[in-house]
């Protein structure tokens, strides 16, 4: 039977764009110039791999680039990224009636965690999350889904790996997980992949 399923969160869960958050920080921010998003876009990397926390992201953050609004303001832009996936939603939904455990695996930070557990129920679904920037570990590094593989003592062939990227569906299969790469414009596509590994466990 199947054992479990891990979950990457954005662009299977929650599709995301950063682009319009990027654009609306812009246009309430003084630097204009490649070189301080380019620092910003480096600073994102560091906060997401537990380099900086967020107190720190956001001291940098904001005079960074010349933000003109306080803390509230930039974690609204910086969080108004995702939009849910209803289809993902039931799914999830119908394995967690199956009583199957479900697990979280996603390069994130603790803002945007912070936002996606309070705004969207389906999070209530899982059993537990591991977090790049808690870990300090960031896929497709093996190292982060030894973590998973530990806390939550499971067994790679009878579980699922779900993420939207290929190199870290490739980390995962080397690990022995079933992983499938997901694309949420063709879930149904998933659905039937899902059904037919399904019935080999």
């Amino acid at each position: 039977m199947i054992e479990a399923i891990l979950f990457d969160i954005g662009n299977v869960i929650l599709p995301f764009d950063l682009a319009p958050a990027i654009e609306r920080l812009r246009a309430r921010s003084a630097a204009q110039e490649p070189a301080a998003w380019d620092a910003f876009q480096r600073l994102k990397l560091r906060y997401e791999s537990g380099g900086v926390d967020r107190a720190g992201f956001l001291a940098a953050a904001r005079p960074g680039i010349g933000f003109a609004g306080d803390d509230a303001e930039f974690a609204r832009i910086w969080n108004d990224i995702f939009t849910p996936n209803p289809a993902m939603d039931a799914f999830i939904a119908a394995r967690a009636a199956e009583r199957i455990p479900l697990y979280l695996l996603s390069n994130t930070n603790d803002l945007h965690v912070a936002s996606f557990t309070a705004n969207y129920p389906i999070f209530s679904r899982f059993h537990g999350a591991v977090y790049s920037h808690e870990e300090r570990l960031m896929k497709p590094d093996e190292a982060i889904f030894r973590v998973a593989i530990d806390r939550f003592r499971l067994e790679p062939p009878k579980t699922l790996y779900v993420d939207d990227l290929a190199p870290n569906v490739e980390t995962a299969r080397r690990l022995g997980f079933a992983a499938v790469q997901y694309d949420h414009r063709t879930h149904a596509a998933f659905e039937k992949e899902f059904r037919e590994w399904a019935a080999t466990i």
